[in-house]
């Protein structure tokens, strides 16, 4: 049950991750200027916050949020050693600090994805 249960949240979380990444983010955009590499993709070029390092922190960041809340949802007790309490209020911290920069970074997406605002909505209608 422990192993199924730790390649299951393995699985879950880096498919999430890499969603958060190449599709809500679009933070890579294929790439082969000179010939078949490894690793076909690179940042995308297009940007709006200019430093690098502020995506690669986004990358690294968001990886080790998303892993902070899988080890609360284990049953195993993996905090075993520190108080439910304080555990709790860190993970949650951590969660909200990630979803800002997750709210960050999707906006940016869309905004450069958009130029054309061919999905601009006018009007939405009330429901009644």
């Amino acid at each position: 049950g422990k192993v199924v249960w730790f390649v299951l949240l393995c699985v879950g979380t880096v498919y999430a991750y890499a969603w958060d990444i190449i599709m809500d983010w679009g933070l890579l955009e294929r790439w082969e200027p000179g010939g078949r590499r490894w690793f076909p993709y690179r940042l995308r070029s297009h940007r709006i916050y200019g430093y690098t390092l502020f995506y690669v922190w986004c990358a690294v960041s968001n990886l080790a949020g998303r892993v902070f809340w899988a080890l609360t949802i284990t049953p195993h007790g993996v905090f075993e050693g520190f108080p439910r309490g304080v555990t709790t209020t860190f993970v949650a911290v951590i969660e909200l600090l990630r979803r800002a920069q997750w709210s960050l970074l999707r906006v940016e997406n869309e905004y450069l994805s958009n130029p054309s605002n061919y999905r601009r909505v006018n009007d939405v209608p009330m429901i009644l």
